[in-house]
């Protein structure tokens, strides 16, 4: 079942005499300070490890076995948090993980729930769907926004017809970098960010060159500002959108 979250919402039917500990994964100490504030409202959630990177969040899992894991995308360390879900349900393949971020929806909720996630949710969310999508994954549900259960509905049924988006045969991290050619990054820039060396960033242009079939780096940039105005859509050879916006 998946469970919008719209307004404040009804809370995800969990049994009441439960309690249920919960690890967060942010690199911002005040936003996990601010998380950990509104869980501890609810008697019947504990937050019991917090981390920053990736390295310290699979330390604390195997040592505190949380019910339910909150994390971000962004993480230092070399291990961003589209990976970090890969190797959390790699060793506890049913542990409920939220993710919560800044990061657009309509770019990487669908990747974070083929990762594994059962929830995802902007950080902008008002405090109510927060709390109501954290029970909605310990209930066993899919926590995402109405707005994006309906892209996703409308993304799966139009793919039928719809030419294949070359940008879906990236990996997670080669999406990251050209998100970053498109809001016009430098290599030394996104090298930076993503806590890897200028030589991989040079690295992941020419696989992206290669596997969007484009000859040289002003292409690439031009396909990479065209695609993130899009939200990743998809995009023609020459910027426009192949199928209509979710």
């Amino acid at each position: 079942m998946t469970r919008g979250m719209t307004g404040a919402g009804a809370l995800a039917d969990v049994p009441a005499a439960k309690n249920y500990t919960l690890q967060i994964i942010d690199d911002h100490p005040l936003l996990r300070l601010g998380l950990r504030t509104l869980l501890t409202r609810d008697p019947a959630l504990q937050v019991v490890a917090e981390c920053g990177d990736g390295a310290c969040a699979l330390s604390c899992l195997r040592k505190h076995r949380p019910d339910a894991v909150i994390l971000d995308i962004t993480l230092p360390g070399g291990m961003d948090g589209l990976e970090l879900i890969k190797q959390i349900l790699s060793e506890s393949p049913q542990l409920p993980i939220l993710v919560l971020t800044v990061h657009d929806e309509n770019l990487y909720a669908n990747r974070a729930l083929a990762a594994g996630a059962r929830g995802y949710l902007m950080k902008d969310a008002p405090p109510p769907d927060f709390i109501n999508a954290i029970q909605a994954v310990l209930a066993g549900e899919i926590a995402v926004s109405a707005a994006l259960t309906k892209r996703l509905v409308r993304r799966a049924v139009d793919s039928r017809m719809a030419p294949m988006d070359p940008s879906r045969s990236l990996s997670d991290r080669e999406l990251e970098v050209l998100f970053r050619i498109g809001r016009g990054e430098s290599s030394m820039e996104i090298a930076g960010a993503l806590h890897i060396s200028v030589k991989t960033v040079e690295t992941h242009r020419a696989k992206l060159r290669r596997k969007l079939a484009l000859r040289t780096g002003a292409e690439l940039m031009r396909y990479a500002v065209a695609w993130r105005h899009a939200e990743g859509r998809g995009i023609s050879d020459g910027g426009a959108e192949r199928g209509a916006p979710l």
